[in-house]
């Protein structure tokens, strides 16, 4: 029997969007600011990135993973996971837990960055050079030397 509650299918059509392979991109300029939700999102993604910068210049490597989640979150959603914003804060983000010696996750968003780079400017890009030596500096320290 088919189910006819349209809630119900709402609901399996929400969570069937988490399976199948995530298509990477980014959004443009245009289309970041098109919404008062998506400038927000790009002004909050901001904020927090930079929050999260002067507190790590600052040497509170632990105060500034809030903000630098945040920013991830809200860049993700304002430009897209295949932009170079998303990436750089991903990077940052991934060198503060390296930084704090919590390498396993640290790998994982060096691994997202890559990912994000080589979308947003390629894999011949200095920016995607850099995050594949800071992936495999990670990996390193997880003693998985074959895959760095």
């Amino acid at each position: 029997p088919c189910c006819k509650n349209p809630r119900l299918i709402y609901k399996a059509g929400r969570l069937a969007k988490g399976f199948g392979e995530e298509v990477r991109k980014a959004k443009t300029h245009q289309e970041q600011y098109k919404s008062k939700k998506g400038r927000k999102s790009t002004e909050d993604a901001v904020r927090f990135f930079e929050e999260a910068r002067s507190l790590r210049e600052r040497g509170d490597l632990e105060k500034a993973l809030q903000p630098y989640r945040k920013a991830s979150v809200a860049i993700s959603k304002a430009a897209g996971k295949g932009s170079k914003d998303f990436a750089r804060v991903c990077n940052d983000l991934a060198q503060t837990y390296f930084e704090l010696g919590q390498h396993q996750r640290a790998a994982e968003l060096f691994e997202e960055s890559r990912l994000s780079f080589s979308v947003a400017v390629g894999e011949q890009h200095e920016e995607y050079a850099g995050c594949l030596q800071n992936l495999a500096r990670a990996k390193l320290k997880l003693q998985h030397v074959a895959d760095a």
